[in-house]
């Protein structure tokens, strides 16, 4: 009767550690897919740097008439290509910040959440 309730104990502690470690793995999955999204925004970030580049280098070869055009609409462009590399730099560093050396067990997804601006577009 004994043996039979240490085992017991024994599943049951077996059960509660198996939950956790489903759950700090369903946690990273989450947070690997988030940094996954913020790389991939971060690629087309950098592609509009590099169509902006372009389009630079058009305006330099262009008549005079031409490049304040082209310049005007470089500098609309930049800015927002600017903003949103920032909001992907700060998010990943906050994330990267956060989950620092910590058991991943113990971190919740969802303090995560509020350290990620909503650039999904």
């Amino acid at each position: 009767l004994i043996l039979n309730k240490e085992q017991e104990i024994i599943d049951f502690l077996n059960k509660i550690r198996l939950k956790r470690f489903n759950d700090a793995q369903d946690k990273l999955s989450k947070l690997t897919t988030r940094l996954g999204q913020l790389e991939k925004r971060y690629r087309e970030v950098n592609d509009n740097n590099e169509d902006f580049i372009d389009t630079l280098n058009r305006a330099n070869r262009s008549p005079s008439k031409d490049k304040l055009k082209l310049l005007t609409q470089l500098l609309k462009e930049s800015e927002g290509s600017r903003k949103d590399l920032e909001i992907v730099q700060k998010d990943a560093d906050e994330i990267r910040r956060y989950i620092n050396g910590k058991d991943l067990s113990k971190v919740k997804l969802e303090d995560l959440f509020p350290l990620v601006q909503n650039i999904d577009k």
